[in-house]
């Protein structure tokens, strides 16, 4: 299932993303689910994502910008960055 939350605002996107998946819980719900953002919020829902450990993507068709800010040179280097910083997520998790 596509979660998919597009706006300026991290704490609405969070707050959208709590609120559909809680939803969704109490509808039993129970398959696989892909959450994302695009723009702003796209690296926090990215860690949201990882934190819930459901799936996630980035790409250009996402952001265009890394999450330092800087203008991504292409789709590799957004890939590598979600990489980045889900691995460095995960470990903090630890």
């Amino acid at each position: 299932m596509l979660i998919e939350i597009n706006g300026e605002s991290v704490a609405f996107a969070l707050e959208q993303t709590q609120r559909i998946v809680k939803r969704r819980n109490r509808a039993g719900v129970r398959v696989p689910r892909l959450l994302h953002g695009e723009g702003a919020v796209t690296w926090p829902l990215l860690l949201e994502a990882g934190r819930r450990e459901h799936a996630t993507r980035s790409g250009l068709e996402d952001t265009l910008y890394l999450p330092g800010g800087e203008l991504a040179p292409d789709n590799a280097a957004l890939v590598s960055a979600a990489h980045r910083l889900l691995a460095g997520s995960a470990e903090a998790q630890r």
